[in-house]
């Protein structure tokens, strides 16, 4: 009977050092799945962070490659607007020589003619 006594005792203590190992191994594997996540959050957040800046790098060089795009076009537009103000000037300016000529001509030969 002290046998079966000592068995049952060595089994039961048995069990519950199995039942504690096995808590206790799962516990740390639980802890390392935590670590592990946690590890694998801060990893992204940095990574996510890391191309927010690459994205924000790249808008900002888009946007001064815009912005010198468009100063040359209105430099250029503002070349030909400035062509074209010439030419006008020069057609009055030769139109007002024309009409000022001819009306010189036509008094002289006006006065000559009363003369």
């Amino acid at each position: 009977m002290v046998v079966v006594i000592g068995i049952a005792i060595g089994l039961a203590v048995g069990a519950g050092f199995a039942f504690l190992s096995l808590y206790a191994f799962a516990g740390s594997r639980l802890a390392a799945a935590r670590r592990t996540r946690q590890l694998v959050v801060t990893e992204a957040k940095r990574e996510a962070d890391a191309l927010s800046r690459e994205a924000q790098i790249e808008a900002r060089e888009e946007s001064i490659r815009l912005r010198a795009e468009i100063e040359q076009e209105v430099t250029e537009r503002r070349a030909e607007i400035i062509k074209i103000e010439e030419r006008v000037l020069a057609k009055e300016e030769s139109s007002r020589g024309v009409s000022r000529g001819s009306r010189t001509a036509r008094l002289t030969r006006s006065s000559s003619r009363t003369s």
